[in-house]
C-alpha cells in the first residue's frame, strides 16, 4: 500500500519513467488488444456453431447421437440390435 501511495505521488509530480500520456496510451493499447481478442473468441464461437449446423444437416442421426452421453447411445444401440433379432 505505501508503494503504491509513492508511485501515485510520484506519477503526480511526473517524477516516473513514463509520462502520464504514455501510461493513457499504454492503457488504450491494452483495451484495445482485449477488445480484439473478444472479437476473434466471437469469431471463432460463431464458425464452431455455423460447422455444427452443417454437421447435423449431413447427418442427423449422429448429430442426435452426440447429444447425448457415450454410455445411454450405446444401451440405446444395444436395445435397438435386441429388439430387432427377437
Amino acid at each position: 500500500m505505501q508503494r503504491k501511495r509513492e508511485r501515485g505521488n510520484a506519477e503526480k509530480e511526473g517524477e516516473t519513467q513514463y509520462g502520464k500520456g504514455e501510461a493513457i496510451q499504454r492503457k488504450r493499447e491494452a483495451i484495445q488488444r482485449k477488445r480484439e481478442a473478444i472479437q476473434r473468441k466471437r469469431e471463432a464461437i460463431q464458425k464452431g456453431r455455423e460447422r455444427d449446423a452443417i454437421q447435423r444437416e449431413r447427418k442427423p442421426f449422429l448429430s442426435a447421437i452426440t447429444r447425448y452421453k457415450p454410455g445411454f447411445v450405446f444401451r440405446k444401440l444395444c436395445s435397438l440390435s435386441l429388439s430387432h433379432m427377437v
